[in-house]
């Protein structure tokens, strides 16, 4: 997790314009470095092959299903034109296909999710679409991600195939409940805002636009979902879940 955030990190500095490392030869090299090694080391041939600890099933699932595909991607698409333009857009173009690769073992299924993880989930296999240049990928994973924007009550779908709908994701009620039962509106609830915001911001003003009227129930969440548990720029605890154990000032930090 932390290798393809810190390569993200590299990244933006490299290509946001006024940064003191904008477009800098030496960081583009360090950045490829640090994605060959993690191919080889990390996220790569151990995947494709599924032989050692990193073969996909060690650690967290969320690191091998949504954090390494979004960071690889993400860095990828602020240094794509300048790797065709150093390697020659053939070469360039094997490079990337190559770092992509291991995302399709766990950008697949999209269906077997819901809630935020959906959203992650589709987030990361929008931007892969693109890279790879994958239009039944893009499409599936936009068309996918608007099960997320429904309310609980009115899914149509069952997910990992369970014998009952699923009780993760916004309810009619403004709640956000997480794992079956639990109150997470300033966890959970905040990351599937956040990631229906860039899903939607991903595909607008591109062929693949999301017109979805669910899109509307966006903005409703924050008047229901926030601004009963909301004080003073906090998130009231009792809705934050397990992440009051991960963050000091967690109230403030969610709101």
């Amino acid at each position: 997790r932390d290798l393809y955030n810190n390569l993200n990190a590299m990244a933006l500095a490299y290509g946001t314009y006024g940064s003191e490392l904008y477009k800098s030869p030496e960081l583009l090299t360090d950045i490829l470095y640090g994605l060959e090694w993690g191919y080889n080391n990390a996220y790569g041939t151990n995947v494709l092959t599924g032989t050692g600890y990193f073969n996909g099933y060690g650690g967290n699932w969320y690191d091998w299903y949504i954090t390494c595909p979004t960071g690889i991607a993400q860095t990828l698409a602020v240094i794509e034109k300048d790797i065709n333009s150093q390697m020659g857009e053939t070469e360039g173009k094997e490079l990337i296909l190559k770092y992509l690769l291991p995302t399709h073992k766990f950008l697949t299924g999209l269906s077997l999710s819901d809630g935020s993880n959906l959203l992650l989930k589709a987030y990361a296999a929008i931007g892969v679409g693109f890279l790879e240049g994958d239009v039944k990928r893009v499409i599936e994973a936009r068309d996918y991600s608007q099960i997320a924007f429904q309310y609980v009550e009115n899914l149509d779908f069952i997910p990992y195939s369970a014998t009952e709908k699923t009780d993760n994701g916004f309810h009619t009620d403004g709640s956000y409940v997480m794992y079956t039962k639990h109150a997470m509106t300033g966890s959970y609830g905040a990351h599937q805002i956040e990631y229906a915001a860039r899903v939607i911001s991903l595909v607008g003003g591109t062929k693949f636009k999301m017109y979805s009227p669910l899109t509307v129930h966006t903005g409703q969440w924050i008047i229901n979902g926030y601004d009963p548990v909301m004080y003073k720029g906090g998130v009231m605890s009792m809705v934050t879940g397990r992440t009051r154990k991960t963050h000091r000032y967690v109230e403030k930090y969610n709101g």
